[in-house]
């Protein structure tokens, strides 16, 4: 014990503190939009994409085993009625609403998809998106905040 009194102790800094919660939620919506181009690419390219994720499961023996499996790939677009594509942004289950209270971005024919999710990508990364995330967020926590009372 005489050798630690010598000594000035602290508590360790967090490390989830590097980046503000604004950061961490813009680089999860760049990280999804980029997933998205890969997606319509691969589309456009007319190949099969297939993205892994590692997770934990049981064995016969009831050991855990590490093993890969293929991310179920969900698109963000869709066709309209009248034919056009239709891209909307989503965070979680919510439906980011992109300029006032319109969900979706019209991009025509699906030539056009790969440019429209690169402005998305830049608009996000310049924080164009914020207000966006932050509202969808809140409808979130509101609605958490009713369910956890009743």
């Amino acid at each position: 014990m005489s050798m630690l009194k010598g000594l000035t102790f602290t508590t360790a800094p967090k490390a989830a503190n590097l980046i503000s919660p604004i950061e961490y939620r813009r680089n999860k919506l760049v990280a999804n939009l980029l997933e998205q181009r890969e997606i319509a690419q691969a589309d456009a390219e007319g190949r099969e994409l297939t993205i892994t994720r590692k997770r934990w499961e049981l064995t016969e023996t009831g050991e855990k085993k590490r093993v890969e499996v293929a991310k179920r790939l969900k698109r963000w677009w869709s066709k309209d009625a009248d034919g056009k594509v239709v891209l909307v942004v989503r965070w979680g289950a919510k439906l980011l609403e992109l300029n006032g209270d319109k969900t979706a971005v019209v991009v025509g024919d699906t030539t056009k998809l790969v440019p429209t999710l690169d402005k998305l990508v830049a608009a996000a990364r310049a924080g164009e998106l914020d207000p966006a995330i932050e509202k969808a967020n809140k409808a979130r926590s509101t609605l958490r905040k009713g369910k956890v009372g009743a």
